[in-house]
């Protein structure tokens, strides 16, 4: 679920999402007719759907703020369609968006599915010029998000996680590639310059200056913006997580790993929506998902339920951002002893030992040191800017809300002023306990 918000455009101030590129020939918005007839020729789909195409139907699902996106069903079975649309939903079609980056989607789907299959949904079919892309329609999942919102636990989710972002961080490097093929692929990803640019804006740049964009919940949050707008050591250490981003092509990255993201079961977890992936920092996508997991941690203090479940499901999910962790940091560990065939740091000069070792865990304290600068951007950006959470919006009061959001706040400043002298994470979720504190319905008058 993502709940649109209002918009605040002050006059002369420029509210283009980012620069559009221009639409294929054959590009036209399919309806569930149009959709059906376009994928009736095509073998794939029709091999998991089943004759005759005159039974089969489309159903709309919800696309979130950048696609439409449907289910086909046919008398065999299901797959999800999904076209790119030429714009922003939340703020309208005076904010165009780049149709071409379902191009750089589908680049992004095929090499995650590469290297960890068991994580995407099975890619089946493209079209260009429709931007249209077929995958696979998981069923029973639901978006983790609105799982953790009622209060669900997946005792697989942090082994899932963990090890998929390690798979695909270390395999798509130059950890495991030669340096040629590396740069190959970052190259290949830069053509998405127009994503690229939507999150250098929306999460780097906008929401610590006056902008039309930021939408926060005004007014309990009008002092804590104009804070964040006035913190010179805060945004200079953004700016320097920000030409992390800029410059470090380190990894295939997924580039918007949110919780609305990832389809789970109680037993499979699916990642979704590579939209913005790219190459970009080997800790991003896990910055992204801790942020969004700290969102669902201090959000349920805003919930309607009994203290000690509220903070048992708070300490699952603490618990679940070390779990992640652990099995990435042990992943990673494996794939350095029996993977690492790229150019960087190779095995013909510093092979198994007490070295590599040091080597390697210095790598990793880095990236998780950056990584937890990416989250508090991540929330501030969700905070301040467009695309809130749920999680939050789903609190009625906007009292209580705001005190939650400052709990957010706070972390994720130092978060971010943490990423260069390298935060624990145990550390990190024991400041979150501490910030919890009582519930917000207690704290607020």
């Amino acid at each position: 679920m993502r709940n649109p918000v209002a918009v605040d455009r002050q006059p002369g101030l420029e509210c283009k999402v980012t620069d559009p590129a221009p639409s294929p020939p054959g590009y036209r918005r399919l309806d569930p007719a149009g959709l059906v007839a376009a994928l009736a020729d095509v073998p794939a789909v029709a091999e998991r759907l089943g004759p005759p195409a005159a039974a089969w139907s489309a159903t709309p699902l919800d696309g979130g703020n950048l696609n439409s996106l449907h289910a086909v069903r046919g008398p065999r079975g299901a797959v999800c369609a999904k076209q790119s649309l030429p714009y922003m939903r939340i703020l309208g079609e005076s904010a165009p968006m780049p149709l071409d980056r379902i191009v750089f989607e589908r680049a992004g789907l095929e090499a995650h599915f590469r290297f960890a299959p068991d994580r995407i949904a099975r890619p089946l079919h493209f079209d260009p010029d429709l931007c249209l892309m077929v995958s696979e329609l998981l069923e029973p999942h639901v978006p983790l998000r609105a799982a953790l919102m009622a209060g669900r636990r997946f005792p697989r989710l942090a082994g899932h996680l963990g090890d998929y972002l390690a798979d695909v961080a270390f395999l798509t490097s130059d950890l495991a590639l030669p340096a040629a093929e590396r740069r190959r692929r970052a190259a290949a990803c830069a053509g998405n310059s127009g994503m690229y640019r939507f999150m250098e804006d929306l999460a780097f740049t906008e929401p610590y200056m006056d902008h039309p964009r930021n939408a926060w919940n005004r007014p309990h949050l009008d002092a804590t913006a104009a804070a964040l707008r006035a913190d010179g050591p805060l945004k200079a250490a953004v700016c320097r997580l920000k030409h992390g981003y800029l410059t470090a092509m380190e990894a295939h990255v997924h580039g918007d790993l949110h919780t609305d993201s990832i389809l789970v079961t109680e037993t499979d977890t699916r990642v979704i929506d590579l939209e913005l992936s790219g190459y970009g920092p080997m800790g991003y996508d896990l910055g992204h998902l801790v942020g969004h997991l700290l969102f669902a941690h201090f959000a349920r203090d805003g919930y309607d339920e009994a203290a000690a479940a509220r903070a048992a499901r708070q300490d699952w999910l603490l618990d679940t951002i070390c779990a992640v962790w652990r099995h990435f940091r042990a992943r990673f560990a494996a794939l350095w002893r029996g993977a690492r065939t790229g150019d960087a740091w190779p095995t013909a000069l510093l092979d198994d030992g007490p070295a590599a070792d040091a080597a390697r865990d210095a790598l990793l304290d880095r990236i998780l040191a950056h990584g937890l600068g990416f989250a508090g951007v991540e929330m501030i950006r969700r905070i301040v800017n467009v695309g809130q959470v749920a999680d939050l919006q789903s609190i009625a009061d906007p009292a209580i809300r705001a005190a939650i959001e400052m709990r957010c706040i706070t972390l994720a400043r130092e978060l971010i002023l943490g990423a260069e002298r390298g935060l624990g994470l145990e550390a990190v979720c024991t400041r979150a306990m501490a910030l919890r504190g009582p519930p917000a319905s207690a704290a607020v008058p």
